[in-house]
């Protein structure tokens, strides 16, 4: 079973760097999640990516020195399967490409 499971994040971590060529990452080859670099002046990402279903956390969450990284934490094993988490890469990719949203709600 622990073969099976490596093997499956393995696989993930793969269609990840895949993806995200291009962008700023950093991940363990046998992971279930990633840290993605966000864009300077792109708070707003880590909010729209979980508003979208993506399992997300903004690296403000991690954070003990009061200094968080300008990341977040993105889950690659919360998907059910790889066609699923494909398409939740393909909505990442998206966000990270789309402008700022600057509107604030509340």
């Amino acid at each position: 079973i622990i073969t099976a499971i490596r093997s499956e994040a393995i696989g993930r971590q793969q269609l990840a760097q895949r993806a995200l060529k291009g962008f700023e990452f950093q991940a363990k080859s046998a992971a279930h999640h990633l840290w993605l670099r966000l864009p300077e002046g792109r708070a707003d990402v880590a909010a729209h990516l979980l508003r979208n279903g993506l399992a997300v956390v903004a690296g403000e969450a991690f954070a003990v020195d009061g200094m968080p990284p300008h990341a977040a934490r993105v889950s690659l094993g919360a998907a059910r399967n790889r066609a699923e988490l494909t398409e939740a890469l393909r909505i990442l990719v998206r966000a990270l490409h789309r402008p700022a949203d600057t509107r604030q709600i509340v």
